[in-house]
């Protein structure tokens, strides 16, 4: 599952979280390469294909994809973002977890975002 604003991150972000994980990532080699190309506002980061960010998920250990996205947690502006990301470090059922995707569904419905909470919904039936 992917989340509602997983396709555009800061270069800062994309860094922080790199470093926070001890992951071996050159954000500048990645755009040079161009595996990540310059997208909307200035900073921001894409993957340059959907299938790149897909294999590059999928090709992680579980371990250091869950400890991404603990990192990403820490980080986002948004508690609807947050709670996605925390729902991805979950190796089971979380109470807590699951608490925080309700809350952020109830926060896009009451602000009239009808499509994402179902993504949140299913993160939390993971």
């Amino acid at each position: 599952m992917q989340s509602p604003q997983c396709d555009r991150r800061n270069r800062a972000e994309v860094t922080k979280v790199a470093q926070v994980c001890s992951l071996d990532v050159d954000v500048t080699v990645a755009v040079d390469e161009g595996v990540l190309i310059p997208a909307g506002h200035a900073g921001e980061l894409a993957f340059a294909h959907p299938l790149l960010r897909a294999v590059a998920y999928r090709r992680m250990r579980d371990s250091v994809r869950r400890s991404i996205h603990a990192a990403a947690a820490t980080i986002c502006q948004s508690a609807t973002e947050r709670a996605w990301h925390l729902a991805e470090t979950a190796e089971g059922p979380d109470e807590a977890i699951a608490a925080k995707l309700e809350d952020a569904v109830h926060d896009l419905v009451a602000a009239g975002v009808r499509s994402a909470p179902s993504h949140l919904l299913s993160a939390r039936l993971d």
